[in-house]
């Protein structure tokens, strides 16, 4: 073979291999996702069995890229599922630690809580509290805001650390109490308040109530409950295991990913005042499994609207009605183009825009939670044809915002994981 007919060889290789390569590079792309979703399967039924053996609660954070880089653009981001599992609840430093509750006088719909225990360190006119009573220790940082105070047969949500400083989210605590009078209090709001009553015995100073101090006026306010002994249920917090990773390329789009019928993890929309605002929080998804091996529950913070038509950041947690959808799709394609033209020109120009979001791309993955069985699949992404696609007004506010537009799509897409049809072939 000459010089010549090499070179021509070569050249016919090389235009081969350009022309072959974006006809080979989906399909590496579209392995690499099945097999990422079949590893966060199995991830997840580890987890879900940990649960079991234990009998306690254990689950996964989906962590947002964006308490990393800090930029709002990767809040839709995960790369990281960090194993997770709730503490023992916390009742104290011994056996004669107790709580007291009282109203907040200064901001309604709120109560005041405090920490004591039996002992006559002080005297009774000193420290404010019943004869047999002082403050008692609060651990430094183990208690956070959001855990869910139980006392007197009622719950209550940590909303505010009262006394206590406040670091990362976690209380710092309270030891000073063998030398400090005055107990630690933090403010919390009822759980599904439905008007709970509140027996008030002392007043303030700590002086039973009566009928005479209440009518001369002479008792102050706050007036406290027995005390009581309480139990605080903790926030997950992260276990030893190893996180699992996804592989570079590859991520858990929370901009798709939630419980099936709602509004996705993450979403952004300043316009849509109907149902919700801008998601500014960088915490992680919290997704719990119940010692059954069934979802015990969903928790994460979003900024949305209150009844009085302000914004405010508040935790969703609760136990999912319908099942949990993780889509697992291309990293690039993270946050979404909301530029994109999905009903003009072509089909193939509309398919080439289509495969441009992760929830309409059909090499992306969905791994589905059955919320009352706890069964894990992971199903194929399924053919929408946005064009004929029958619009849902999910806030009925009698036009398609955006998000509407956006849950139509995602909710058509879910189809083969609402019926939790397993994904078959490589």
């Amino acid at each position: 073979m000459t010089l010549i007919e090499l070179l021509i060889v070569i050249v016919i290789l090389a235009t081969l291999t350009a022309a072959a390569l974006p006809i080979l590079t989906p399909t590496t792309s579209g392995r690499r996702l099945r097999e990422t979703s079949r590893s966060l399967n199995t991830y997840l039924t580890q987890q879900q069995s940990q649960a079991i053996s234990t009998r306690r609660p254990v689950g996964v954070a989906l962590k947002r890229l964006s308490s990393e880089t800090g930029r709002a653009a990767d809040r839709g981001v995960c790369l990281e599922v960090v194993p997770v599992e709730v503490p023992v609840p916390y009742a104290g430093f011994d056996e004669n630690s107790r709580m007291r509750v009282a109203l907040n006088p200064n901001v309604p719909g709120q109560v005041v809580l405090d920490f004591i225990t039996r002992g006559n360190t002080h005297q009774p006119n000193s420290d404010n509290l019943p004869l047999g009573w002082d403050a008692d220790l609060v651990a430094p940082i183990l208690l956070r805001l959001g855990d869910v105070v139980e006392v007197l047969g009622n719950q209550y949500r940590i909303v505010d650390s009262g006394t206590m400083a406040i670091s990362n989210s976690y209380l710092e605590g309270h030891l000073g109490a063998s030398s400090s009078a005055t107990p630690a209090q933090i403010g919390a709001v009822p759980i599904n308040n439905t008007g709970q009553l509140i027996e008030p015995v002392y007043d303030a100073a700590g002086q039973r109530l009566s009928t005479a101090s209440i009518r001369t006026g002479n008792s102050a306010s706050p007036f406290w409950s027995e005390p009581c002994p309480y139990k605080i249920h903790r926030q997950p917090v992260t276990t030893s295991s190893d996180p699992f990773q996804l592989p570079e390329g590859t991520a858990i789009d929370l901009e798709a990913s939630g419980i099936v019928g709602e509004v996705p993890f993450h979403y952004e929309d300043g316009d849509n005042t109907a149902e919700l605002m801008e998601n500014v929080s960088d915490g992680p998804v919290f997704i719990m499994f119940s010692p059954e091996g069934n979802v015990e529950r969903v928790q994460y913070r979003r900024v949305q609207y209150n009844q009085d038509g302000n914004l405010v950041s508040s935790t969703l947690l609760g136990i999912p009605a319908t099942n949990i959808s993780l889509l697992v799709g291309s990293r690039e394609l993270i946050p979404a183009d909301t530029t994109l033209d999905l009903v003009g020109g072509t089909e193939t120009e509309r398919e080439t825009e289509k495969a441009k979001l992760n929830w309409l791309n059909l090499e992306s993955r969905w791994v589905t939670i059955g919320s009352q069985n706890g069964n894990i699949v992971t199903t194929e992404n399924a053919f929408v044809n946005v064009a004929t696609l029958p619009p849902v007004d999910f806030d009925q506010d009698g036009s398609m915002s955006p998000l509407d537009i956006r849950r139509t799509q995602i909710q058509a897409a879910q189809e083969f994981a609402r019926e939790m049809r397993r994904t078959t072939g490589g």
